[in-house]
């Protein structure tokens, strides 16, 4: 993969980015590139900074073609955490696909499985349990195990 950092690397206004941010000397402001090479761009400072990624979206949509985006660079270390979704009626036949999205994602991120979060506006807006209630709440279920159903309910 280093063969896709190669071009950012060589470039001086690479550097000075790369610099503003380290040093903290204020806002970094980046106009100008497209939506995958805003994705290699973060990518590759992630990489340089040796850091993890919360890449915001401004829409879902925009959120899956990002996190498309990362996959291609790094594969199962990019995460969706998608936006919960609202039902303004009652449904029989309601799908818990996002739901459990979101708690594998959330798993994910806690136990520190992933380098890069890409997420949209509409998913922070809705609070998250704290990490540590989070943690103790998970309840491991095998084939073959016992659960005892008392200590399952208080959680």
């Amino acid at each position: 993969m280093e063969e896709f950092l190669k071009p950012l690397s060589e470039l001086d206004e690479f550097d000075n980015i790369l610099s503003s941010i380290r040093d903290q000397t204020g806002p970094v402001v980046i106009t100008g590139p497209s939506d995958s090479q805003k994705v290699h761009f973060a990518w590759a400072l992630a990489c340089k900074l040796n850091s993890r990624v919360l890449y915001l979206a401004y829409n879902e949509h925009q959120a899956a073609k990002v996190f498309d985006d990362f996959a291609f660079f790094i594969g199962d270390k990019a995460v969706h955490f998608p936006s919960r979704e609202i039902i303004l009626h009652n449904i029989e036949a309601r799908s818990y696909d996002d739901v459990y999205a979101r708690i594998n994602t959330l798993d994910r991120i806690i136990n520190g499985e992933c380098s890069v979060v890409v997420t949209s506006a509409e998913a922070l807006l809705n609070r998250l349990p704290d990490r540590n209630f989070f943690r103790e709440s998970i309840i491991e279920i095998c084939v073959g195990s016992r659960l005892d159903i008392s200590e399952a309910l208080k959680k």
